[in-house]
């Protein structure tokens, strides 16, 4: 198992991720919190994911009368941290110009370790084609380029605190995250194409359905890109070499990348309606 592994996070605060009714007859309620890790990421790179879904699990006294207890869970599940980091040895040297049918110039500016930044157009042009290409192979709408998201994602990835939070900006975004990833337009290949979807497309086997949570960790980075009603995106990756990368050192690049989804994706009860099965365009990867 990798040393990291995917973290998802309910939108919103503890609580707003994920809403729950419950009606019981007990003495006393609490709530606990299950985190799931797993770890998607290819065995062709090395790095982190982590994805943490937030799960109520009511806990009840013993009384000597009898106890009902339902549970009823809805609202959005945020596949918030979204990685696998390959070897920065592997993604410092993609230039827009290596990008098929990109004609985005790049800057010859260089980040405070050496990897060559892109441009703002050539960073938002990499997200969005390496978005896009997998949505429109479920029969997804194309994502447009959020600033107001973007800007949000800035805020967070700066803290150089690698873990999720959707709290910034009075929140009610779904989100994506990952450590180790330039923001280089390879790097972002890597993070959204190899790890976010080819690293889970094939453990999603419940089209037409409504998945059981308990498989969250699998597949939920995949259902946050090509969710249906998902129309806007924006990302923003931080050099946090100066002080280093928490929660995520070496030998992870202190590197983190912070995407933001409008509306959030992921909803309980929707599933069905918003994930499409894929109609089989050819597979691509990190240097599409």
């Amino acid at each position: 198992m990798r040393p990291f592994v995917p973290l998802f996070l309910v939108a919103g605060a503890t609580a707003q991720s994920i809403s729950f009714v419950y009606t019981a007859t007990f003495t006393e309620t609490a709530l606990e919190f299950v985190t799931f890790t797993t770890c998607p990421c290819p065995t062709s790179t090395a790095g982190l994911s982590t994805l943490q879904a937030t799960t109520p699990v009511t806990t009840t006294t013993t009384t000597p009368t009898t106890m009902t207890t339902s549970t009823t869970l809805s609202g959005p599940i945020l596949p918030s941290s979204d990685t696998v980091t390959p070897a920065s040895s592997t993604i410092t040297s993609s230039l827009a110009s290596n990008v098929p049918g990109s004609s985005i110039s790049t800057l010859s500016t260089t980040t405070s370790s050496g990897i060559p930044v892109v441009t703002n157009d050539a960073y938002t042009s990499a997200v969005l084609r390496h978005h896009n290409i997998h949505r429109s192979n479920h029969s997804a709408d194309p994502l447009v380029w959020s600033s107001s998201l973007a800007d949000t994602a800035r805020v967070i990835a700066k803290t150089c605190v690698y873990g999720h939070n959707t709290n910034v900006n009075g929140g009610g975004y779904g989100q994506n995250i990952g450590a180790g990833y330039p923001a280089t337009l390879l790097g972002m290949g890597q993070f959204i194409t190899e790890g976010l979807y080819n690293g889970e497309v094939n453990n999603y086997v419940y089209y037409g359905m409504e998945p059981p949570l308990n498989t969250l960790g699998q597949w939920g980075h995949f259902t946050q890109i090509v969710w249906k009603s998902t129309n806007s995106v924006g990302c923003y990756t931080a050099d946090c070499s100066s002080g280093g990368l928490a929660n995520a050192g070496p030998p992870i690049p202190p590197y983190f990348t912070v995407c933001n989804y409008a509306p959030p994706g992921n909803v309980i009860g929707s599933f069905t309606a918003n994930i499409g099965v894929s109609i089989g365009l050819a597979a691509v990867y990190g240097d599409y």
